[in-house]
C-alpha cells in the first residue's frame, strides 16, 4: 500500500530542489480559479502577459496563485509604470510601462516597454518561498537602477505631451490569459525539434502572444538540470500553423535582456504584417 505521507514528502523535496516548474505537471487540470488575476489593475496585467516572454498569467507553486502587479508611478498623462511578478525562469520580475487604457483595451509600446531581472536575494529572515510575500517585491524594485529606469521611461515617452497611438499595440483587457491557437500535436512536434534531447517529456510550453493575423508565439522550457531549466526557446507559428524549423525558432541566451533579439525575431517572421 502506498504511504501518502512519503509521497507528499518526496514531492515537497522535488519542489525545493527543482523549482516551481515541477508543479506544472502536478497542477494540470485543476481549472482556472487560481489562474485568474483578481487585483485592481487588469489593464496592467493584460499588458504584462503580452509583453514579457514566458508569462502564463499566474504563479504556480504547488497550487495556482494570481500574479503580483504593483503600480509604481504615473506620469502627467496617465502612463503607468508597474512591477509584475510571476516567478518564471525568464524575467522573474519586470518593470513595465503602459501608455493608456479605457474600459476595454490597453495600449503599450511593443518590444521596449519593460526591463527585467532574475529573482533577487531573499529578505532577512527568509525561511521559504512565499508568493504572497510583499517584501520580495520591495527587494526586487531596489535591484533596478535609476539609470535603467530613466532609460525605460525615455523609450516610452514618459511625461511627453502626447501619447503616440501609432507606435502602440492594443490588447483586450482580461483577467485570464488566453490559450494559444496552435493544436497540441503541431506545437509539441516543433518543441521537440527545437530542443532535441533537452525537450521535457511533459512539454513545458507557455503561450506568449498572437498578432492581428493569427500568427502566434510560444516559449518552450527544456529539462531541469541541477535544478535549473536547461534551455529556453521561442517558437513562432504562421496563421495556418506552419513554421520554419530555422527561421521560426530562437534560443534565449539572456533571460532578462532579449528585447532586441525578440524584435528582430518578429520582423524575420513578418509579425503583424498583413499577408
Amino acid at each position: 500500500m502506498i504511504n501518502k505521507k512519503k509521497v507528499i514528502a518526496a514531492v515537497s523535496l522535488l519542489f525545493v530542489f527543482c523549482g516551481c516548474e515541477i508543479f506544472e505537471i502536478i497542477a494540470l487540470g485543476r481549472g482556472d480559479s487560481g489562474k485568474q488575476y483578481n487585483g485592481d489593475y487588469p489593464e496592467l496585467y493584460s499588458i504584462a502577459v503580452n509583453s514579457v516572454l514566458g508569462t502564463k498569467g499566474y504563479i504556480l507553486s504547488g497550487r495556482q496563485f494570481p500574479p503580483r502587479v504593483r503600480l509604481i508611478e504615473e506620469d502627467s498623462l496617465g502612463r503607468a509604470m508597474f512591477l509584475y511578478f510571476e516567478y518564471e525562469s525568464i524575467s522573474s520580475f519586470s518593470l513595465i510601462i503602459s501608455q493608456k487604457s479605457d474600459s476595454g483595451y490597453a495600449w503599450y509600446y511593443p518590444d521596449y516597454n519593460f526591463i527585467s531581472i532574475s529573482e533577487p536575494p531573499p529578505p532577512a529572515g527568509y525561511t521559504g518561498w512565499d508568493p504572497t510575500n510583499s517584501s520580495l517585491l520591495d527587494i526586487a524594485l531596489e535591484q533596478f537602477s535609476n539609470k535603467e529606469i530613466e532609460k525605460l521611461k525615455n523609450k516610452n515617452d514618459w511625461n511627453n505631451t502626447n501619447i503616440d497611438i501609432d507606435k502602440c499595440e492594443k490588447v483586450k483587457i482580461v483577467r485570464l490569459k488566453a490559450e494559444g491557437p496552435v493544436k497540441k500535436r503541431r506545437l509539441t512536434a516543433f518543441y521537440k525539434k527545437a530542443l532535441g534531447d533537452d525537450a521535457n517529456p511533459s512539454y513545458w510550453i507557455n503561450f506568449f502572444a498572437r498578432d492581428d493575423y493569427n500568427r502566434s508565439i510560444y516559449v518552450g522550457f527544456g529539462k531541469l538540470r541541477n535544478g535549473v531549466v536547461s534551455r529556453h526557446v521561442v517558437m513562432l507559428f504562421q496563421s495556418n500553423g506552419s513554421y520554419d524549423e530555422k527561421a521560426s525558432v530562437m534560443e534565449l541566451t539572456d533571460l532578462n535582456n532579449y528585447q532586441d533579439d525578440l524584435k528582430a525575431f518578429k520582423e524575420r517572421n513578418n509579425w503583424n504584417v498583413k499577408p
